[in-house]
């Protein structure tokens, strides 16, 4: 089992580069190929040549899901998504997704949901960068062929490919845009290749493409059969607003116990999660320059709190717009049939038989570890 493991971290790569990988490993586990580190180390010559080709960044491991307040039906259908991945689920019948696109307004945690796969899933996630999207003529198509070579070094293996603000990249698509033909060109090579990699039954990849106005994309590019999960990300509700406020005062060190959390949600009704994390940081940052009094915060942030004119309810706002489109195109479909029906399974992903070895979740005292290695290399 250790030995596939270790075969499937360095697929993709040159015999030379594999024989490489498995020498530097096993010295930087001390010439100890059982421990727990060594598969990590297996894996980071590829993800250093992946990151060298300067196309995609890799995202460094920040914990699962457990550290994002609310979201809870989203998630569920991310992780029913991902374990159309394992062979024994296709056996099953279950149809290998293609990936998932998540529209919503800025700072309600599309990014932040996909980064997290990375540990939730034990994935590498690659992210497209934006600085590549080129004036060019042919030049943005190129760095589009050479991301798709990069993913197929994870044949087998697994991997996820995040696409952010996908209405940047397509939006051309609908004559709207650049008068070149960029965009059109690149919506129909990445439609290309989203049809071809179903048939690819070693192809494991999940591609997830985020956008913050879905008016902008053509059509063809979001019907069925290209992203197959379509999820609305939202403000969020008074739960999920709570659970955000408790997240972001724990990692600071905040007891959330002695915070009043029914004025706080109450008060920050119509805030994204960034603007509650906002609230917090301003919270302690002017607590810190006045006294430094942990016990006068709670009322302070919520003074903040009731003072802050959410974005959603602007003058200038497109929130309700954008919600009337996602609601016409079907992204509050998925959500609203499991939104009273989330699956409380206790079903862990690396324990699904068949499934590819590297594609286990990383419990959280392997996270620090990880990201040295990362970080290292």
């Amino acid at each position: 089992e250790l030995k596939q493991a270790a075969i499937n971290g360095t697929k993709g790569l040159t015999t030379a580069n594999a024989r490489q990988a498995f020498t530097f490993a096993i010295i930087k586990s001390d010439f100890n190929y059982k421990d727990e580190d060594y598969l990590l180390n297996v894996s980071s010559l590829r993800r250093e040549y992946v990151e060298k080709q300067g196309l995609v960044d890799i995202i460094k491991p920040r914990g699962g899901f457990e550290g994002i307040g609310g979201l809870e039906v989203q998630k569920e259908l991310i992780r029913q998504d991902v374990s159309g991945l394992y062979p024994d689920s296709q056996a099953y019948g279950v149809q290998k997704p293609n990936g998932a696109a998540l529209m919503g307004p800025p700072g309600t945690g599309k990014t932040e949901l996909v980064a997290r796969m990375a540990d939730e899933f034990g994935l590498d996630i690659l992210v497209l960068r934006g600085d590549l999207l080129s004036k060019w003529q042919g030049e943005s198509e190129k760095v589009f062929e050479k991301v798709f070579d990069l993913i197929r070094l994870y044949r087998e293996a697994g991997c996820g490919l995040l696409i952010d603000e996908l209405e940047k990249w397509f939006k051309s698509m609908t004559g709207n845009a650049d008068s070149n033909g960029t965009g059109m060109r690149l919506g129909t090579n990445f439609m290309k290749y989203m049809s071809n990699r179903m048939n690819d039954a070693k192809d494991y990849a999940y591609i997830v493409g985020t956008l913050n106005n879905g008016q902008w994309l053509d059509e063809a590019l979001m019907r069925d059969g290209r992203f197959d999960t379509k999820l609305w990300i939202g403000l969020p509700e008074p739960e999920a607003r709570e659970a955000i406020y408790r997240i972001h005062l724990e990692k600071r060190d905040r007891d959330p116990a002695i915070y009043d959390m029914d004025s706080l949600v109450k008060a920050s009704d119509g805030f994204t999660g960034s603007e509650i994390e906002k609230t917090v940081v301003t919270t302690i940052k002017r607590q810190n320059h006045i006294g430094r009094d942990k016990a006068a915060e709670p009322e302070l942030i919520l003074n903040l709190t009731k003072r802050k004119k959410p974005a959603s309810i602007r003058p200038n706002s497109d929130y309700e717009t954008q919600l009337k489109w996602a609601q016409e195109a079907g992204y509050m479909d998925e959500y609203e049939e499991d939104r009273n029906l989330i699956i409380t399974s206790e079903t862990d992903l690396k324990n699904i038989d068949g499934g590819p070895p590297t594609m286990t979740k990383v419990s959280d005292s392997k996270i620090s570890k990880k990201k040295q290695i990362i970080e290292n290399d």
